[in-house]
C-alpha cells in the first residue's frame, strides 16, 4: 500500500477530469481510511492510512484527453492489491469427525468418561444414541446394569451393525461372540470377547500393550490432541477390563467383566454373567471400530501378529 500511495501522488497531477465521478474517489479514500482501522496492526506494514493523494484528486476536474493511461495505471495497481485471508477450519466438522457418531448429540463428554472409566461400560461407537443418553442419565450403577440388562438385545444389535460393514478378523470374531450370547452360552461369549480385546490391545499398543492402554485410558481427557480424543474414549473402558487379578491370592476375582478372572478364574462362581458378557462384547466391538475401520490396526483383512510373547 505504501507503493500505491506514492504511485498515485505521483500520477494524480497529470490527470484530468476523472472518467468516474469525483464522490467515488472520496467513497475509495473512506474505504482505505475504515481498513486502516479495522487492521491497526497491519496499518504501518501495509502503508494503510489515509491516504494523501485524496485530496489532490478532488483537486483537479481538468477534461478527459490525458485521463485513460493513468486510470489504466490506477486500475493495474488497484488489481494488485491482496487483502490478508483467513482460513478459517471447519471446526464444526472436524469435530464430529473424530468424535465417535453416536456421541454427536452428547453434550457432556465428562459423563460419558466418567461412567466409561469408573464402570467400564463401553460407550464409544456403541451402544445408541438413546441408550447412551440413557446410562449417563441413570441414578448410578445399579441403575445403569438395569438398563444394559433390559437392552441387552438392541445393545446387540448395535454391536452387529457396526461389524457387518467392517472388513476385518476382528469384526468376524466380534460376531461370533455376539451370536453365542444370543444362544445364552455365556462363558463362551465372554472369554470369546475378552480374547478379542486382548489382541486387539496388543496389536495396536505392542507387547507391552495392556500397561500402555491402562495407561493412556488414566491419562486426562483434557490433555489429549483432537484426533486422539475419540481413541481416548474407546480406551477408558479398557482400565477397568484389565483389573488385575491372579488365581492363588486372598482377593475374589472382579465381580465385573475382567479380563484376568475371565481368563484365570474359570470355576469361580460369578466370573461369567450375563452384564459381564455384554460388556466383554460390547468393548471388543468398540475397539474393533475405533481401530480396524480407521486403518490404525495393522493387516488390514487379517490381523498382525505380536512377533515377541507379550505380557501374561
Amino acid at each position: 500500500m505504501a507503493g500505491l500511495n506514492d504511485a498515485l501522488a505521483a500520477i494524480t497531477p497529470r490527470m484530468a477530469t476523472p472518467l468516474v465521478p469525483i464522490e467515488s474517489f472520496r467513497a475509495f479514500d473512506s474505504m482505505v481510511a475504515d481498513l486502516s482501522a479495522l487492521f491497526p496492526r497491519s496499518g504501518p506494514l501495509l502503508g494503510i492510512e489515509k491516504a494523501p493523494w485524496a485530496g489532490a484528486l478532488n483537486a483537479h476536474s481538468l477534461g478527459l484527453s490525458a485521463l485513460f493511461k493513468p486510470q489504466t495505471d490506477l486500475a493495474r495497481l488497484l488489481g494488485e492489491i491482496r487483502l490478508p485471508k483467513w482460513d478459517i477450519p471447519d471446526w464444526q466438522g472436524v469435530l464430529r469427525r473424530w468424535r465417535p457418531d453416536n456421541l454427536h448429540e452428547v453434550p457432556d463428554l465428562n459423563a460419558v468418561a466418567t461412567v466409561a472409566l469408573e464402570e467400564g461400560i463401553p460407550l464409544s461407537w456403541v451402544p445408541c444414541p438413546e441408550i447412551v443418553a440413557a446410562l449417563i442419565q441413570a441414578d448410578g450403577p445399579e441403575a445403569r446394569l438395569a438398563i444394559i440388562a433390559e437392552r441387552r438385545d438392541d445393545m446387540l444389535e448395535d454391536c452387529e451393525a457396526r461389524l457387518d460393514v467392517i472388513a476385518h478378523e476382528w469384526a468376524v470374531q466380534c460376531s461370533e461372540a455376539v451370536r453365542a450370547l444370543r444362544l445364552g452360552l455365556i462363558g463362551p461369549a465372554q472369554s470369546h470377547a475378552a480374547n478379542i480385546v486382548d489382541s486387539i490391545v496388543l496389536s495396536r499398543f505392542g507387547k507391552r500393550g495392556r500397561a500402555t492402554a491402562t495407561r493412556r485410558a488414566s491419562e486426562n481427557l483434557g490433555d489429549q490432541l483432537l484426533r486422539q480424543a475419540a481413541e481416548h474414549l474407546t480406551l477408558l473402558p479398557i482400565k477397568r477390563a484389565l483389573t488385575d487379578w491372579w488365581p492363588g491370592g486372598d482377593a475374589a476375582p472382579p465381580d465385573h467383566f475382567s479380563r484376568h478372572a475371565t481368563v484365570h478364574a474359570v470355576g469361580c462362581r460369578g466370573v461369567f454373567t450375563p452384564h459381564s458378557a455384554t460388556i466383554a462384547i460390547m468393548l471388543a466391538t468398540s475397539l474393533t471400530v475405533q481401530f480396524a475401520s480407521s486403518g490404525a490396526a495393522a493387516g488390514g483383512d487379517a490381523q498382525t501378529c505380536v512377533a515377541e510373547a507379550p505380557e501374561s
